[in-house]
């Protein structure tokens, strides 16, 4: 009985160890962290017409300067009336003048840099693409289909979501998702974009006069 006892006693002990050494080994694991995410100039983004903070996801660092992308879809718009052609796109214009103008004090505007965007063939992801155009000088700009898989490995990682106001403007929404544009063409439809939809795909595009079908993630370097 008293052998039994002991052989008992020793298993509770070693039981004990055991969890101790588990639960240790779990708390020193470091903690996954997701993207850096800052906050840089505002926007209406909620039911009221109120601007708030709008909050950037950093995609990379180069010294004293960061590329920044919009973390949720800040508005429902067209790409344009018929053309993919970026450099003559009405997204474009409006990130760089009616956006950039509403979102940015004076002070903020001065961090922001002035950045060669690739419109190149290769930036659009297709071995071929008619419709790729020149290079632009922007302030604001779409990410390319090129980049956006490049910082955005997984489709899990490109699924982003509409602000409120984006959401009552009809940015159409799907199981809390929606899709957003890219600056890069289609190569076979002139009058197609390409998006990252819903889902997270970086396949697909729609119709560039399509206005509640896609929205903006603005993007830009800008001094820390």
């Amino acid at each position: 009985m008293k052998k039994i006892f002991t052989v008992l006693i020793l298993t509770i002990l070693i039981l004990t160890c055991i969890c101790f050494a588990g639960c240790g080994s779990k708390a020193s694991e470091p903690e996954e962290t997701g993207p850096e995410i800052i906050k840089f100039g505002k926007y209406i983004q909620t039911s009221t017409d109120i601007a708030i903070d709008i909050e950037w996801i950093v995609l990379e660092k180069d010294g004293n300067k960061a590329l920044i992308l919009s973390r949720y879809i800040l508005d429902t718009m067209k790409y344009d009336d018929s053309s993919s052609i970026y450099a003559n796109s009405y997204i474009r214009e409006w990130l760089n003048d009616t956006f950039y103008n509403a979102a940015f004090t004076e002070e903020e505007k001065s961090k922001i840099l002035t950045t060669s965007v690739d419109n190149s063939v290769a930036s659009t992801g297709a071995e071929s693409n008619p419709y790729a155009t020149v290079n632009t000088e922007d302030k604001i700009f779409l990410l390319s289909q090129k980049e956006a898989t490049e910082y955005f490995p997984t489709e899990n990682e490109r699924k982003a979501s509409g602000t409120v106001k984006a959401k009552q403007r009809g940015l159409y929404e799907y199981l809390g998702y929606s899709s957003w544009w890219l600056r890069s063409p289609h190569s076979e439809r002139a009058s197609y974009a390409r998006i990252i939809n819903y889902a997270g795909r970086n396949d697909t595009s729609k119709p560039v006069s399509e206005s509640t079908q896609a929205g903006a993630r603005p993007a830009c370097w800008v001094e820390l």
